[in-house]
């Protein structure tokens, strides 16, 4: 598995495995508390913020 494979399987792990009752642990400031994310929500924030960086070019 090539480094980038593993990190997105970590990714993945981290994201659908971590500790119930959350499927996925986010920091969020107090003002947000109590607001869920689902999985697609955290997916979609991070290719947003990895667009809007030019991060992958």
């Amino acid at each position: 598995m090539n480094a980038d494979s593993l990190d997105a399987a970590r990714y993945r792990w981290l994201r659908d495995h971590s500790v119930p009752p959350h499927n996925f642990y986010i920091s969020v400031p107090d003002e947000f508390h109590g607001v869920k994310f689902k999985p697609s929500d955290v997916d979609a924030y991070i290719d947003a913020a990895i667009a809007k960086q030019d991060v992958l070019r």
